[in-house]
């Protein structure tokens, strides 16, 4: 099977497949059942090469089949075809029979490759009648559909409507207002009309409840700009193409008016009136593209040109006649607003009531209210103050809306028409507050950013709109939408804005690209099947996936890291024009806002970041009608391995173990710091200890020597002390006792000073004012002065005073003090007292240190040459032998006390701290 030709189902659910040689028969379970090619009981009628070129199924329930020459029937009870000789077409052309469709049980109707439509006789096959759709150039014919009132062919040259004896042949117009270069393929019946299936997609083609009406056909640019009604209901149709007076009692249309009537009277002075208005239902005012104000009068055919002062050339896009107040309005689009009432002529730009120089459309309210618009602004003219405030309309965005036109309903609510921004109503109640706030109708959400070109109110206050190619109806206060699509099959071409008209009977009139439609609504039953938004397809780098999503189902649709970008493709299912379906789409997660791509239907991302998305997408129809819904499509994009949730995982354990073993790393560090530091600090202390052990050996060596060197001073002390003893005593007879008794005090001052002797670092050192308390204590005990009578006033501070100086000191101070206790003091003396003091001073020329030892009592008294010539052994001698080895002096103070003074000098120690 190499090419198929038709796939047929009959009423008992059979199918049948064709192809150019064969023929395939399965049952409604689609099993195969039987084949039947050429030779192979298919007939061949001799004839090489034969193919199938047509089928049918006729009123029999028979099949038909058409080969190049021959007609074969299939008979059902024995599955087997008869061969039947077709009729010649009698032309040069050699046409062969592309189409065939039974018409009841007498006729077929068959069309050919030539372009040849022909009616044959099923009995004997004879031609009844035949045309041919064009006579310039060769058509193959595609399909024909049988409708009410004619036949439907679809063609290579377009869609052709024919009556049912062929005696009458129309061509479909298409938007440009010349036959049409779709190639139609195939029919099918719907309620309104029929659909195609055409080269550039779905059309739709309507031919119930509409009449359409060409206006002229010599230029593509022509449109029909404004239709009025006169009092008498003729329709006056003004179009680039001139001025048309339509008349519906004879269903005609009469041009009024050329450049010249045919008196040789002026005629329009532009051909391409773009507004009209009728005043008083007589009087035909008007507004060409450019050139001067007209007006024309029916009752004798007259046109007569207004002189407006201020400008030679106008651009008047619109006028309005307001009978209430006989008056006409002109928007300018080059000299701002004017109004003519009776013979005067006002141009508010020039007074500067409305500063705004382009104008393009006028509005007049039943109670009096204007409005007048142009692109972005809007001016509303107050009656009572005669003055204009301006209306700022805006969208949701803020962005001012283009008013394309204005309508008021039974209950003056006023009807706004927008481009891009759907439909709006003021509300009488707001509009009498001058609140302007325009408010949308809940049944026409899918038409808010569609651009609504006009509308009517029907007598059942139901909205009439059009968009650029699609007629609307929303039922009386919007609860609910129906839509016509394609009305370039009615008109011929798109609407054109704000030219629209309800006549007095109901009808209503829409112009478009040179033509209009009529209807009257209650003979319109209007079908809406919203567009759904479904995603046609889906574009990996190496793969595709084409239908993968029914419209009901979300499934989610998964992208690994491999697919470095993903191509989404949507659809709206509304092939009717689909070419003109928009689109725009949103990816939650990723897109901060919606992204319009107009008539584009694809939507690429690349390299999405690993997450959960929800692409969304709304279409629009042809109509601009939107899908409120719209597709919500679930999209996850798996990471790549190495940012999986498991590599994560790994990456926090490997992160883990490696803090773990930077901690243990660093434990081991601190630890064997820690251990250099403690071994360091060992080493410190034991080295320390060293010092400190070598220290103490030293000190103990020093002390050692010092202790030593004390005790040589000692003995040396002690052998001065008596060797001065020895030599008194050789020279003195009996003197023994007195020099034992001397030296006894000598070694007994010596023993209690080693008793308060401290041994350090500087040397050894005494506490004298401890050795005279012990000595005193010590030498009461043996005299003859009762120790309770003797009060010591010690004034020697417990400062350490060097060995040397102190052992002196010692020796000097005990004999003093025996001196004192032994022969100063009378028995009979209740009240002794005896004062000690040691000063220490430093001379200045030498550096050494003085020491004076005061020794004062309140006894007997001291003769003053006591230290001059004292007795030989006496404690006075003893005394000046001891100063004078130690460099020391001696005197007797004169004064109440009886007191020694001492005075030795230290040149080799220094004093103890």
């Amino acid at each position: 099977m190499r090419f198929i030709k038709f796939v047929h189902s009959s009423t008992n659910g059979d199918v049948w497949i064709g192809s150019d040689q064969q023929l395939i028969l399965l049952d409604s379970n689609l099993n195969f059942v039987k084949r039947w090619s050429f030779g192979e009981g298919l007939p061949s009628a001799g004839i090489p090469n034969q193919t199938i070129l047509a089928f049918a199924q006729d009123a029999l329930q028979r099949l038909v089949l058409v080969t190049g020459s021959s007609l074969l029937v299939l008979d059902k009870k024995t599955m087997e075809f008869s061969e039947r000789e077709l009729p010649d077409f009698e032309s040069d052309l050699a046409p062969k029979i592309s189409v065939i469709h039974p018409l009841d049980n007498q006729l077929y109707l068959v069309g050919t490759d030539t372009g040849h439509i022909a009616l044959i006789e099923q009995s004997t096959l004879k031609i009844v009648a035949v045309t041919r759709l064009s006579q310039q150039q060769v058509i193959d014919i595609h399909s024909i559909l049988f409708i009410e009132d004619g036949i439907l062919i679809g063609s290579d040259g377009g869609l052709h409507w024919a009556s049912h004896d062929l005696s009458e042949i129309v061509l479909v117009k298409n938007s440009e207002g010349e036959v049409s270069s779709d190639i139609v393929y195939s029919l099918l019946e719907n309620k309104s009309g029929a659909i195609g299936g055409t080269y550039s997609g779905l059309q739709q083609y309507i031919f119930s409840g509409f009449t359409a009406r060409t206006v002229t056909s010599n230029s593509k640019q022509n449109y029909v700009s404004k239709i009025e009604q006169d009092k008498i209901g003729n329709i006056w149709i003004a179009s680039h193409s001139g001025l048309f007076l339509y008349d519906t009692e004879k269903d005609v249309h009469t041009r009024i008016g050329g450049t010249t009537d045919h008196l040789g009277m002026q005629g329009l002075t532009d051909q391409r009136v773009a507004s009209i208005a009728v005043q008083d239902g007589e009087i035909i005012w008007i507004a060409p593209v450019r050139g001067k104000l007209q007006k024309y009068l029916p009752w004798n055919g007259r046109f007569e040109a207004i002189e407006i002062p201020g400008s030679d050339y106008f651009e008047i896009p619109d006028i309005e006649y307001v009978d209430r107040y006989e008056e006409l309005w002109v928007a300018t689009y080059n000299n701002g607003l004017y109004r003519l009432k009776s013979e005067s002529i006002e141009s508010f730009l020039r007074s500067g009531r409305l500063g705004e120089k382009q104008l393009l459309k006028i509005f007049a309210a039943e109670n009096g209210d204007m409005v007048f618009a142009n692109f972005d602004d809007a001016y509303l003219f107050d009656r009572q103050t005669e003055s204009f405030t301006k209306i700022m309309f805006s969208n949701a965005d803020g962005e001012p809306i283009r008013i394309l036109s204005i309508i008021e309903s039974n209950t003056n609510d006023i009807w706004i028409a927008t481009e891009h921004n759907g439909l709006f109503m003021w509300t009488a109640e707001d509009r009498l507050q001058r609140k302007f706030l325009l408010r949308r109708s809940s049944g026409a959400n899918s038409l808010n950013q569609a651009t609504i070109l006009d509308m009517q109110l029907d007598d059942s206050d139901n909205l009439w709109l059009t968009t650029p190619r699609e007629l609307f109806k929303l039922e009386r206060e919007g609860s609910s939408l129906s839509r016509l699509s394609d009305a370039g099959s009615l008109t011929g071409g798109e609407f054109s804005w704000a030219s629209s008209l309800k006549s007095d009977n109901g009808e209503m009139f829409f112009g478009a690209i040179n033509s209009y439609i009529k209807f009257h609504p209650d003979d319109i039953e209007l079908d809406l099947t919203p567009p759904n938004t479904i995603l046609s397809s889906i574009h990996f780098p190496d793969k595709s996936y084409v239908n993968i999503l029914p419209p009901q189902e979300e499934k989610t649709v998964e992208i690994s890291h491999y697919d470095h970008f993903v191509t989404f493709e949507f659809s709206v299912d509304d092939f009717i024009g689909y070419q003109e379906n928009q689109f725009r789409y949103k990816l939650e997660g990723f897109d901060p806002k919606w992204r319009d791509i107009g008539f584009r239907n694809s939507a690429t991302y690349t390299n999405l970041p690993a997450g959960n998305y929800t692409l969304r997408a709304v279409g629009a129809n042809a109509a601009g009608i939107w899908d409120d819904t719209g597709l919500a499509l679930p999209v996850k994009v798996f990471p790549p391995p190495w940012r999986s949730w498991w590599a994560h995982m790994l990456y926090t354990l490997a992160g883990l173990l490696a803090l773990w073993a930077a901690h243990r790393t660093y434990q081991s560090y601190l630890i064997e710091r820690k251990i250099a530091v403690l071994a360091q600090e060992m080493d410190d202390t034991a080295e320390q200890a060293e010092d400190e052990m070598q220290e103490q050996l030293e000190f103990q060596d020093e002390l050692l020597q010092t202790a030593y060197t004390h005790k040589v001073d000692t003995l040396g002390l002690v052998k001065a002390a008596l060797g001065v003893t020895a030599a008194e005593a050789s020279e003195l007879v009996g003197s023994q006792s007195g020099s034992s008794r001397s030296s006894q005090r000598v070694l007994s001052a010596l023993t209690l000073m080693e008793s308060c002797m401290f041994y350090g670092a500087g040397g050894p050192s005494g506490d004298v004012r401890k050795f005279s308390e012990l000595a005193l204590a010590d030498l009461l005990e043996s005299s003859p002065t009762d120790a309770d009578t003797v009060i010591t006033i010690n004034e020697i501070s417990g400062a350490l005073i060097p060995a040397p100086v102190c052992s002196v000191l010692a020796v000097v101070l005990y004999e003093l003090l025996d001196n004192c206790v032994q022969h100063a003091f009378s028995p009979e003396s209740h009240a002794n007292y005896i004062r000690l003091q040691i000063t220490e001073s430093r001379e200045v020329d030498t550096g050494a240190y003085v020491y004076e030892l005061y020794v004062g009592d309140s006894g007997a008294g001291l003769p003053p040459d006591l230290f001059v010539h004292p007795a030989h052994g006496s404690g006075a001698a003893t005394l000046l032998a001891l100063l004078a080895e130690f460099g020391g002096e001696a005197r007797v103070t004169e004064g109440s006390d009886s007191a020694v003074v001492i005075r030795i000098v230290d040149e080799r120690i220094e004093p103890y701290a």
